[in-house]
């Protein structure tokens, strides 16, 4: 008679799982902290690869 039904009950039972929930949250988070990478390594890239080039060539010594 309503041949929609079983469809709309199992659009609504699929819209109120939570399985993958837990999956987008955790992808959300590694998303966020790609970003703050990303800039903390923008703004202070110049600086760190200095103080890399320093300490490769140079040690730990200071003599340069």
């Amino acid at each position: 008679m309503f041949p929609f039904i079983p469809s709309l009950f199992a659009l609504r039972q699929a819209w109120h799982e939570e399985r993958g929930q837990a999956l987008v949250e955790y992808l959300l988070i590694l998303v966020l902290v790609a970003i703050v990478v990303i800039v903390v390594l923008s703004l202070l890239g110049t600086t760190l690869s200095t103080v890399w080039y320093d300490l490769i060539n140079c040690g730990f010594n200071r003599s340069c």
